[in-house]
Protein backbone atom coordinates (compact mmCIF):
# COMPACT_ATOMS: atom_id res chain seq x y z
CA UNK A 1 0.00 0.00 0.00
CA UNK A 2 1.93 3.03 -1.08
CA UNK A 3 1.39 6.41 1.38
CA UNK A 4 -1.47 8.14 -0.90
CA UNK A 5 -3.82 4.87 0.17
CA UNK A 6 -3.16 4.40 3.95
CA UNK A 7 -3.82 8.38 4.31
CA UNK A 8 -7.19 8.65 2.37
CA UNK A 9 -8.09 4.80 4.33
CA UNK A 10 -10.27 7.19 6.21
CA UNK A 11 -11.73 9.51 4.14
CA UNK A 12 -15.13 7.52 3.25
CA UNK A 13 -16.20 7.35 6.83
CA UNK A 14 -15.28 10.71 7.77
CA UNK A 15 -17.13 11.91 4.31
CA UNK A 16 -20.28 9.94 5.07
CA UNK A 17 -20.42 11.71 8.62
CA UNK A 18 -19.77 14.98 7.42
CA UNK A 19 -22.45 14.62 4.59
CA UNK A 20 -24.72 13.50 7.33
CA UNK A 21 -23.91 16.59 9.82
CA UNK A 22 -24.74 18.74 6.34
CA UNK A 23 -28.54 17.19 5.43
CA UNK A 24 -29.58 17.39 9.65
CA UNK A 25 -28.02 21.28 9.32
CA UNK A 26 -30.13 21.87 6.19
CA UNK A 27 -33.21 20.43 8.07
CA UNK A 28 -32.92 22.36 11.20
CA UNK A 29 -32.14 25.51 9.04
CA UNK A 30 -36.08 24.26 7.09
CA UNK A 31 -37.55 23.97 10.69
CA UNK A 32 -36.01 27.21 12.06
CA UNK A 33 -37.41 28.67 8.91
CA UNK A 34 -41.52 27.30 9.33
CA UNK A 35 -41.27 29.16 13.09
CA UNK A 36 -39.80 32.21 11.65
CA UNK A 37 -43.39 31.96 8.73
CA UNK A 38 -45.39 30.68 11.31
CA UNK A 39 -44.07 33.68 14.03
CA UNK A 40 -44.63 35.76 10.75
CA UNK A 41 -48.13 35.06 10.22
CA UNK A 42 -48.59 35.46 13.66
CA UNK A 43 -47.29 39.07 14.16
CA UNK A 44 -49.54 39.97 11.13
CA UNK A 45 -52.94 38.67 13.28
CA UNK A 46 -51.52 40.75 15.97
CA UNK A 47 -50.60 44.26 14.50
CA UNK A 48 -54.24 43.93 12.46
CA UNK A 49 -55.72 43.50 16.02
CA UNK A 50 -53.78 46.04 17.10
CA UNK A 51 -54.90 48.41 15.03
CA UNK A 52 -58.29 47.56 15.34
CA UNK A 53 -58.17 48.28 19.30
CA UNK A 54 -56.70 51.13 19.01
CA UNK A 55 -58.59 52.62 16.67
CA UNK A 56 -61.70 51.37 18.54
CA UNK A 57 -60.28 52.88 22.08
CA UNK A 58 -59.79 56.29 20.17
CA UNK A 59 -63.43 56.01 20.13
CA UNK A 60 -64.31 55.25 23.07
CA UNK A 61 -61.88 57.57 24.68
CA UNK A 62 -63.15 60.38 22.28
CA UNK A 63 -67.01 59.70 23.37
CA UNK A 64 -65.88 59.57 27.33
CA UNK A 65 -64.20 62.66 26.93
CA UNK A 66 -67.20 63.88 25.34
CA UNK A 67 -65.35 64.73 22.09
CA UNK A 68 -66.67 64.63 18.42
CA UNK A 69 -64.92 61.27 16.86
CA UNK A 70 -63.56 63.01 12.97
CA UNK A 71 -61.58 62.08 10.59
CA UNK A 72 -58.68 63.78 11.84
CA UNK A 73 -58.58 62.18 15.14
CA UNK A 74 -58.91 58.82 13.49
CA UNK A 75 -55.77 59.80 11.40
CA UNK A 76 -54.05 60.92 14.79
CA UNK A 77 -55.51 57.71 16.05
CA UNK A 78 -53.96 55.49 13.42
CA UNK A 79 -50.76 57.76 13.48
CA UNK A 80 -50.24 56.96 16.75
CA UNK A 81 -50.86 53.18 16.90
CA UNK A 82 -48.18 53.04 13.85
CA UNK A 83 -45.78 55.03 15.93
CA UNK A 84 -46.38 52.74 18.76
CA UNK A 85 -45.83 49.65 16.65
CA UNK A 86 -42.81 50.89 15.07
CA UNK A 87 -41.21 51.93 18.40
CA UNK A 88 -42.02 48.25 19.63
CA UNK A 89 -40.42 46.52 16.33
CA UNK A 90 -37.40 48.55 15.98
CA UNK A 91 -38.42 49.79 12.82
CA UNK A 92 -39.13 53.01 11.08
CA UNK A 93 -42.36 54.75 11.21
CA UNK A 94 -42.93 53.41 7.17
CA UNK A 95 -42.13 50.51 7.51
CA UNK A 96 -44.40 49.80 10.37
CA UNK A 97 -47.19 51.58 8.56
CA UNK A 98 -46.43 49.09 5.88
CA UNK A 99 -46.38 46.14 7.90
CA UNK A 100 -49.49 46.99 9.36
CA UNK A 101 -51.40 47.83 5.75
CA UNK A 102 -49.97 44.64 4.60
CA UNK A 103 -51.46 42.35 8.00
CA UNK A 104 -54.92 44.47 8.03
CA UNK A 105 -54.89 42.96 4.21
CA UNK A 106 -54.10 39.83 4.89
CA UNK A 107 -56.30 38.92 8.02
CA UNK A 108 -59.29 40.84 6.51
CA UNK A 109 -59.55 39.90 2.63
CA UNK A 110 -56.17 37.53 2.09
CA UNK A 111 -56.64 34.17 4.57
CA UNK A 112 -55.72 31.89 2.25
CA UNK A 113 -52.00 33.72 1.76
CA UNK A 114 -52.19 34.08 5.89
CA UNK A 115 -53.04 30.37 6.07
CA UNK A 116 -49.75 29.42 3.51
CA UNK A 117 -47.71 31.91 5.32
CA UNK A 118 -48.42 30.74 8.79
CA UNK A 119 -48.19 27.12 7.58
CA UNK A 120 -44.94 27.50 5.93
CA UNK A 121 -45.85 26.90 2.49
CA UNK A 122 -44.68 30.54 1.00
CA UNK A 123 -42.04 33.11 2.66
CA UNK A 124 -43.05 36.56 3.79
CA UNK A 125 -41.30 37.89 0.12
CA UNK A 126 -43.59 35.73 -1.54
CA UNK A 127 -46.21 37.50 0.48
CA UNK A 128 -45.26 41.15 -0.03
CA UNK A 129 -44.67 40.29 -3.65
CA UNK A 130 -48.67 38.68 -4.51
CA UNK A 131 -50.06 41.65 -2.21
CA UNK A 132 -47.70 44.07 -4.57
CA UNK A 133 -48.72 42.83 -7.86
CA UNK A 134 -52.43 42.19 -7.28
CA UNK A 135 -53.30 45.92 -5.24
CA UNK A 136 -55.06 46.75 -7.98
CA UNK A 137 -57.41 43.95 -8.40
CA UNK A 138 -60.63 44.25 -6.66
CA UNK A 139 -61.12 41.97 -3.58
CA UNK A 140 -62.83 38.89 -5.10
CA UNK A 141 -60.65 39.16 -7.90
CA UNK A 142 -57.49 38.95 -5.15
CA UNK A 143 -59.25 35.97 -3.58
CA UNK A 144 -59.53 34.46 -7.41
CA UNK A 145 -55.50 35.01 -8.01
CA UNK A 146 -54.72 33.83 -4.62
CA UNK A 147 -56.00 30.73 -5.16
CA UNK A 148 -54.42 30.24 -8.69
CA UNK A 149 -51.28 31.69 -7.72
CA UNK A 150 -50.59 29.89 -4.19
CA UNK A 151 -49.72 26.61 -5.20
CA UNK A 152 -47.23 27.62 -7.31
CA UNK A 153 -45.53 29.05 -4.24
CA UNK A 154 -43.94 25.92 -3.23
CA UNK A 155 -41.41 26.00 -6.18
CA UNK A 156 -41.46 29.45 -6.93
CA UNK A 157 -39.34 32.34 -6.20
CA UNK A 158 -40.53 35.38 -5.27
CA UNK A 159 -39.48 37.22 -8.45
CA UNK A 160 -40.79 33.95 -10.86
CA UNK A 161 -44.34 34.54 -8.74
CA UNK A 162 -44.17 38.99 -9.47
CA UNK A 163 -43.93 37.81 -13.45
CA UNK A 164 -46.82 35.37 -13.18
CA UNK A 165 -48.63 37.29 -10.75
CA UNK A 166 -48.35 39.84 -13.44
CA UNK A 167 -49.47 37.42 -16.19
CA UNK A 168 -52.38 36.86 -14.30
CA UNK A 169 -53.35 39.80 -13.35
CA UNK A 170 -53.26 41.32 -16.96
CA UNK A 171 -55.34 38.43 -17.90
CA UNK A 172 -57.95 38.42 -15.18
CA UNK A 173 -58.47 42.16 -14.43
CA UNK A 174 -61.90 43.46 -15.08
CA UNK A 175 -61.27 46.71 -16.06
CA UNK A 176 -59.39 47.43 -19.63
CA UNK A 177 -55.62 48.48 -19.49
CA UNK A 178 -56.43 51.79 -21.21
CA UNK A 179 -58.54 52.73 -17.86
CA UNK A 180 -55.99 51.28 -15.66
CA UNK A 181 -53.05 53.29 -17.26
CA UNK A 182 -55.48 56.43 -17.40
CA UNK A 183 -56.10 56.24 -13.52
CA UNK A 184 -52.30 55.63 -13.06
CA UNK A 185 -51.11 58.52 -14.80
CA UNK A 186 -53.93 60.77 -12.79
CA UNK A 187 -52.63 59.15 -9.69
CA UNK A 188 -49.00 60.04 -10.53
Amino acid sequence: MDIDAVALAGVPGALGELEGQFEALVSAVASAEAAVRSAQAVRAVLLAAAVQVGALADEVSCHVHGRPVTAQSRDLAGRSVRAELATVLQVPEGTATGLVSDAVELVGSRPAVLSALAQGRVSYPHVLKLLEETASLPVQVRVAADAALLPGCVSWTPVQLGRRARSWVARHHPEPVAVRHRRACADR
